[in-house]
């Protein structure tokens, strides 16, 4: 007679309950990695609007502006959407207000509510003391892919509502996009030490 395999009952409630124990302990790591991405997806976005406005600029030889805004980033408020410096959307338009180029709202790419109200990653024009401010809330390429900036600025992007950045205390990679008076613009770590700076992280800001 041929005998029969397989599991018992109690060998699969056990291999339950290990299952459930063990996603359990890999939920709140999992949640991380999903707020951290969100903000690096916001942050990879925002320097493709900035390299877009520089670019066209320079296509254009033309002025062309960058600014965070709280109105919505389509061509009818093109002449009308002013730069706030913890602005929820992004526009690029020509800098005398006739030609409108490209937008975002703050929602895309960062799991925003599509009714443009509840945006995860909130981004934040830095002053050069720390401060949310409304130095870099607008940014003008020329024709020759420079910036209107007296010195380099930073964007900073977090997740108020996921918790602290790491540079606070918390568990949040907040990360900013740093933009140089030439016109170029990247992602970088303010968590990173100046030590590992030094030693060549070129993560860091």
């Amino acid at each position: 007679m041929k005998k029969e395999c397989g599991f018992s009952l109690i060998e699969l409630a056990v291999s339950l309950v290990i299952m459930a124990i063990l996603t359990a302990l890999a939920l709140p790591a999992y949640s991380l990695y999903i707020q951290n991405a969100r903000i690096r997806t916001a942050a990879q976005m925002l320097v493709a609007g900035l390299q877009m406005a520089r670019s066209t600029a320079v296509n254009r030889n033309a002025n062309v502006e960058f600014l965070l805004t709280n109105a919505e980033p389509i061509e009818d408020y093109v002449a009308t959407a002013s730069a706030v410096s913890t602005g929820i959307n992004w526009m690029i338009r020509s800098a005398d207000l006739t030609s409108f180029i490209e937008g975002k709202y703050g929602a895309e790419g960062t799991g925003g509510s599509t009714s443009n109200t509840v945006i995860p990653v909130q981004i934040c024009a830095l002053q050069s003391n720390g401060s949310c401010g409304a130095a870099t809330a607008s940014v003008i390429f020329s024709g020759l892919g420079t910036t209107n900036l007296a010195s380099a600025a930073s964007f900073q992007l977090s997740n108020p509502s996921a918790g602290t950045c790491v540079t606070a205390g918390g568990k949040i990679r907040c990360l900013n996009v740093a933009i140089s008076v030439g016109g170029m613009a990247r992602v970088c770590d303010p968590a990173v030490s100046a030590t590992a700076i030094n030693a060549g992280d070129t993560r860091g800001c």
